[in-house]
């Protein structure tokens, strides 16, 4: 995983501040493999009931993150523990490292 410490936690943070405490949050993608360089932050945040407005949630998100990293291109994918998952969803927690 190409991430430190500080990465982690704001990462972290932003995620339950927007989609609460108890969201799993796991790092996909490019930023996920130690042998890739450069790439986005690719994160996907499960929930335990569905939230409303996640796009708005996820904005914030990325906003909240982008600022306190000094502006990296995060892409967030949000589903919910009660709904089905979709192929994307199940390839980023097969791939993907939980922070």
């Amino acid at each position: 995983m190409r991430l430190n410490e500080t990465e982690r936690k704001v990462l972290l943070d932003a995620a339950h501040r927007h989609f609460g405490p108890s969201a799993v949050v796991w790092l996909f993608g490019s930023r996920a493999r130690d042998d890739a360089r450069g790439g986005d932050i690719d994160l996907l945040i499960e929930t335990p009931e569905p939230v409303p407005n996640p796009l708005a949630l996820s904005l914030a998100a990325e906003v909240d993150i982008q600022s306190a990293l000094d502006d990296p291109r995060v892409d967030i994918l949000v589903t919910s523990r009660q709904q089905p998952m979709l192929p994307i969803h199940r390839l980023a927690r097969a791939t993907g490292v939980r922070l």
